[in-house]
């Protein structure tokens, strides 16, 4: 685990892992050690979730991702509760997400304006998209700054396929 700002391992935060794109098979708890690392060995190939609770000084964080055969390690990278950005990253399996759809954010503040982020239009006053092309388009999202607000992230069309 390492923080996002500052790259440095965390040391002594509880961690799990869960087994399934649900994260619903618990598999392990562990504590990180001095460098921030944490070892589990011997896992099937699988999909797994790492799951951060959060702590007081670091916001809760999760990561999914495939285990091929081989492949022995996963990062989280956690964002800071003092933090003025943070990255909120939803995978398309997260959601049951199908071709087609992105991951859109509406937000309205407390003065009842709207702020909404979506594949037409990608930018507003608290948010944008991490990238708007390849795998990742329209899937992560940057909050620039988090205000006094509902906001809510949802699955909508990206726009970008085309019927045939």
């Amino acid at each position: 685990m390492r923080d996002f700002a500052k790259g440095a391992g965390i040391a002594a935060v509880p961690v799990a892992l869960a087994a399934g794109w649900d994260g619903a098979r618990a598999v392990a708890q562990h504590t990180t050690d001095a460098k921030g690392r944490h070892a589990i060995s011997g896992l099937p190939v699988d999909a797994y979730r790492l799951l951060f609770p959060g702590s007081s000084q670091f916001l809760p964080a999760q990561s999914s991702f495939l285990l091929p055969e081989g492949k022995s390690e996963a990062e989280l990278r956690v964002h800071r509760r003092a933090s003025p950005v943070a990255v909120y990253d939803a995978g398309f399996e997260d959601w049951g997400g199908h071709n087609g759809q992105a991951v859109c954010l509406s937000v309205v503040g407390h003065n009842g304006k709207e702020c909404r982020l979506t594949p037409a239009s990608p930018h507003c006053a608290f948010a944008e998209y991490v990238s708007a092309q390849g795998l990742d388009a329209h899937r992560r999202i940057r909050i620039d700054r988090f205000a006094v607000a509902h906001y809510l992230a949802y699955l909508c069309d990206d726009g970008m396929v085309a019927g045939v």
